[in-house]
């Protein structure tokens, strides 16, 4: 952020596939009214494999699975899985509001295509971060200290703090001619080794995706349900 004009500076880290980075793209004050969000109403943590009927992600098959005791999709079979601290209802505040527009603005799309945002702990393994299905996904940073978010496949490792965004692509339409999932920008997030004050579970921060879709006007004109007010039976055999 430009100190003198309050604008936001945004830097492209890599061309192909585009990789953008906007620091202090929140303010301390909005950083923590998001923190505080959390903890005048947390939900019970859960694993990021698993989401809303209707969001990225949800596999009624994996919820399952889940439940039986297969080990798929629960915090305890994947630990290192992002976590879904908090959903966050589109525009459920000023500030909320005030960032959903910011981030619109930095994407380019549409504002009906942004998904819920959610407060999480970030994945600690490759391949285990949300991403998203859209053509675009992005996180701000809310930990304390700094935050390393390494894209392995890349050779790109990036440290973040406080308010700071990062915004990358999901989809590859080079290879087929169709989109399909950019697997270079699969990401993890760590502590950096330096740091021995600040555990990796206090890793924490808004995870943001883009759809194809106006997935917030389906959402405004019929109810979706949570995984976690779903139950799953299993079929009988016939």
């Amino acid at each position: 952020r430009d100190q003198k004009s309050d604008k936001l500076v945004a830097y492209r880290l890599c061309q192909d596939p585009k990789i953008m980075a906007v620091p202090a793209f929140c303010s301390p004050e909005e950083v923590q009214h998001l923190l505080e969000l959390l903890q005048k109403a947390p939900e019970k943590c859960s694993s990021g494999l698993c989401h809303a009927v209707g969001d990225p992600g949800y596999s009624p098959t994996r919820k399952a699975r889940s439940q039986n005791g297969e080990g798929s999709g629960g915090v305890d079979a994947y630990p290192d899985a992002t976590q879904v601290r908090r959903p966050i209802e589109p525009e459920e505040t000023e500030i909320v509001a005030a960032i959903e527009r910011r981030l619109t603005g930095v994407s380019g799309l549409q504002g009906a295509c942004l998904g819920r945002l959610r407060i999480v702990r970030p994945g600690l393994a490759d391949g285990f971060c949300n991403r998203g299905c859209g053509p675009k996904s992005a996180y701000i940073c809310l930990s304390e200290g700094f935050e390393d978010v390494f894209f392995a496949r890349l050779g790109i490792c990036l440290r973040l703090q406080k308010g700071d965004l990062l915004m990358w692509q999901n989809a590859d339409w080079e290879l087929l001619g169709t989109p399909v999932e950019d697997v270079r920008t699969w990401r993890y997030h760590a502590r950096p080794a330096e740091d021995q004050e600040n555990s990796l579970e206090s890793l924490i921060g808004i995870d943001a995706f883009f759809h194809d879709n106006p997935v917030r006007l389906q959402q405004s004109t019929r109810p979706f349900v949570r995984d976690a007010e779903v139950e799953v039976r299993e079929a009988p055999c016939t």
